[in-house]
C-alpha cells in the first residue's frame, strides 16, 4: 500500500516537521527510509510492518494530543 494508494499520504506524513522532529523516533533516518522506497527500491512486507507504529503513532499524536487530524477541525465522529 506503501507503493500504491497511500504513496503521495505517507511522503507527506513523514515530511511534517512534527513527525522529522519528534523526540521519540528518528524522524529523518526513517523520512530517508521513505525516501529510498519512493525512489525505486521496493516495499517488502515487513518494511511496510516496521514503519506503520511510527507513522500511526504519529497520527495519534496530531488528532489526540495536537487537536489536528486529516479529518476536518473537529476530528472524526465515531457515528461516521
Amino acid at each position: 500500500w506503501f507503493a500504491g494508494p497511500l504513496r503521495s499520504w505517507l511522503w507527506e506524513q513523514v515530511n511534517e516537521p512534527a513527525f522529522v522532529e519528534s523526540e521519540l523516533w528518528d524522524g529523518p533516518a526513517l523520512r530517508a527510509f521513505v525516501a529510498r522506497r519512493r525512489d525505486g527500491v521496493a516495499w517488502n512486507w515487513g518494511e511496510g510492518e516496521a514503519l506503520w507504529p511510527f507513522v500511526h503513532a504519529h497520527l495519534w499524536r496530531q488528532h489526540f494530543l495536537n487537536g489536528t487530524s486529516d479529518h476536518g477541525p473537529e476530528g472524526p465522529h465515531l457515528s461516521e
